[in-house]
């Protein structure tokens, strides 16, 4: 198969259409920004509106993404995550009246996240057990 062929298949592209996909992100207001020394890390050079990026097992991590876009006047939620702490988002530069916390949301994980989804600019979730495939798609 030649590049031509792959890129034509759905979902793949060349390394200069992400390229160029990443500058019109950019350009256009669709990324939201990143600390400095995470920009490289991601393929527009920040997190994309509307996308989903999973972060496993590094609260750090997490409170690194969200820190600069809430600095810059973004919102942010955290769902289901009793021991985020607010002191520490604050020490990672999340600026913490921009943070939303829904710590226990319970049975209602996918309706509070679904509504938090629809006003903010970033949400973070744990949800407490596997979601079912509709559900996951319904929230990505």
């Amino acid at each position: 198969m030649t590049v031509a062929e792959l890129a034509a298949l759905p979902g793949m592209s060349t390394a200069s259409g992400v390229a160029a996909a990443s500058a019109h992100a950019r350009t256009t207001g669709q990324v939201l920004p990143v600390l400095p020394e995470l920009r490289e890390l991601l393929p527009a050079g920040g997190l994309r509106r509307g996308g989903t990026v999973a972060v496993r097992g590094s609260t750090s991590l997490l409170l690194a993404l969200l820190a600069e876009a809430t600095a810059t006047g973004s919102w942010a939620a955290a769902v289901g995550m009793p021991n985020l702490g607010l002191v520490a988002a604050a020490e990672f530069g999340i600026e913490v009246r921009r943070l939303a916390l829904v710590p226990r949301p319970g049975a209602e994980f996918a309706p509070v996240t679904a509504a938090l989804l629809d006003g903010m600019d970033l949400v973070a979730v744990a949800p407490g057990a596997a979601l079912s495939p509709s559900v996951a798609r319904r929230l990505s």
